[in-house]
């Protein structure tokens, strides 16, 4: 089928499934949404919180960017077969590989192995790191303090049989991603010179790279979280997520290009409407 054809039976798939979908966003002081506002699951978007835990910690103290641990600890988050194949390509890239056991491995390269290679094992092995290090500075000293908001490990989100694939995994609002997002936004001076917005991919498809964002998939779901850093003016956060059309892979990933480009327009026309704030 043309692209054209495809992006037509994307639109007509939205505006027929409002309850199958939701999107939220967020430019200067106006927020809009589309959809509905339940928790949906949010495959790998959800390593955005993570993200968002690290830039949380390195704000109290920047020093917890020197740790790090070693492959054959982070060996101990994966569960083979189950991340087509990102722990594998995330340590090819520094050189190493799943036999490297003796390998160190620091916090700057989880960041870059959960974001731009979405291994399911680094953003465990981060979010234990975290909830430790977390734990040691602050229940003692703040037990009514900040707290650290973290996802499930995604190793204990993975079915452990094909029955009840979908009950496991992790379930938010969009609203807690773009939330996030936000609070990245307003701690990204005091966690300098770590800036969490650079661990995000490009989202391709889009010439500026201005568009940034993480995207995920697990079956029967899509979900992703979006940023847009014009050169002027206000800087745009959303979120997607839907379940999708069974059987009718294209149409899955025309459906995610068509919500893309509506949160990355800043709303445009939704399910029933024009998205309100």
């Amino acid at each position: 089928m043309h692209t054209s054809g495809l992006q037509a039976l994307a639109d007509q798939w939205l505006e027929a499934n409002a309850r199958r979908f939701s999107v939220f966003g967020v430019r200067g002081g106006t927020s809009w949404k589309a959809g509905v506002s339940a928790p949906m699951v949010l495959a790998s978007a959800q390593k955005v919180l993570v993200l968002r835990a690290l830039t949380q910690v390195l704000v109290q103290d920047p020093g917890f960017l020197d740790g790090g641990l070693q492959v054959r600890d982070l060996n101990r988050f994966y569960r083979e077969g189950t991340d087509a194949g990102a722990h594998e390509r995330s340590l090819l890239a520094d050189g190493l590989g799943i036999e490297s056991s003796d390998a160190w491995v620091p916090v700057s390269r989880l960041a870059l192995y959960m974001m731009r290679y979405s291994s399911n094992a680094a953003t465990d092995a981060l979010a234990t790191l975290l909830k430790s290090h977390w734990h040691s500075k602050n229940v003692e000293a703040s037990p009514n303090g900040a707290q650290l908001e973290l996802p499930p490990l995604i190793i204990d989100q993975l079915p452990s049989t094909s029955a009840g694939q979908a009950s496991r995994w992790y379930r938010a609002s969009t609203r807690s991603l773009v939330d996030a997002l936000v609070e990245m936004e307003t701690m990204r001076s005091a966690s300098a010179p770590f800036d969490p917005f650079a661990y995000l991919p490009r989202l391709r498809g889009f010439r500026e790279p201005a568009v940034r964002g993480k995207k995920g998939r697990v079956p029967g779901h899509r979900a992703g979280a979006v940023i847009v850093q014009p050169s002027r003016g206000a800087t745009l956060f959303a979120a997607y997520a839907y379940t999708t059309p069974i059987g009718h892979p294209p149409l899955e990933e025309a459906i995610e290009e068509a919500l893309i480009g509506r949160v990355v327009s800043g709303g445009g026309a939704g399910a029933g409407g024009a998205i309100g704030a």
